[in-house]
Parts: C-alpha cells; structure tokens; sequence
C-alpha cells in the first residue's frame, strides 16, 4: 500500500516489530514497534548494491514529526547519495565505534606508564597520578561524553567557558 497518513493511522501495533513497505518507492517503509511508535525507514544494500553487499535498514525520522510526503523525500535523498556510492548507514556506524573522550582518558590512565616524558624518560607515579586527578576533575566532566573526532579547538573553547 501507499504509505498515506489515512494508511498510517489505520495500523494499529501488533504486539511485536513490523515494517509495512510503500508500494510507491521500492525500500521505503514504515517500522511500528510493540508500543505503536511509527517511524518511516529506508532499507538498502552498501557498496554499490549486489547480493553479496551489505543490507541496511535506516531511520528518516518519526511519524508525526515528519509527514509521509516529507519522508518520502528524504528517502529519495538517501537513495539518490547511495547510489553516488555513499553509506549513511554505514557512517553512522562508523561514528558509533568510535573512542569518547572519557575512554581516550582511561585509555591513557591504564597505558600511561608506557608513554615517555618530554625528554624521553617514562613518567613518575606521581606525574601520573596528577594526570589522573586533572582528567576526572577536568577534562571527563566537560568532554568525557563526546566523540574524539568532534573535538576541535573552537569545542574546548566553548565547553570551558561553561
């Protein structure tokens, strides 16, 4: 079926997941989960498609934030960059996997030792233990939550002045 708003809100929840395709657009749908929360996602293969890529399943956004007609053009805008070869999907996986500040922090506490001084010699106990403390007072409470690639000089600036 054409995914309509008078569609939409026909469906009721079913008790588990579900997805209800569009007919109008191959890969475009509407996922409703057990609790009746309706979001419009596109479904696609990575890598330039094939049997042997990788399917992805993506959420556009909720229903009622967005309209099926808005949907519906963000998912053409989704399909139209997969097939320029781009995974937003994929990206965003990607970005999921990466090290936060707070684990870069702990990273360097349980490795410290292992890293040398400016003049070459491996740090002192107690140059450590003074690392540890300005990390837990400082630097986790402002940027302990952010991805290390999203932070960039003008972030510090902006988190320090808070």
């Amino acid at each position: 079926m054409k995914l309509t708003k008078r569609n939409i809100e026909q469906v009721a929840p079913r008790g588990q997941r579900m997805i209800i395709w569009d007919d109008e657009i191959p890969g475009f749908g509407l996922r409703i989960g057990p609790t009746g929360a309706k979001t419009f996602v596109v479904r696609y293969r990575a890598e330039g498609g094939g049997r042997t890529a990788p399917q992805r399943l993506m959420s556009i956004g909720r229903y009622g934030v967005l309209t099926p007609d808005q949907a519906r053009k963000k998912a053409k805008a989704v399909f139209g960059s997969v097939a320029q070869g781009d995974d937003p999907a994929g990206r965003h996986i990607a970005a999921r996997r990466q090290l936060t500040v707070s684990e870069l922090c702990d990273r360097y506490a349980k490795e410290g030792s292992l890293f040398p001084s400016r003049n070459g010699t491996v740090k002192k106990q107690t140059t450590l233990k003074d690392d540890q403390t300005r990390i837990e007072a400082h630097i986790k409470p402002l940027l302990g939550h952010r991805r290390v690639s999203s932070v960039t000089s003008p972030t510090l600036i902006v988190s320090l002045e808070r």
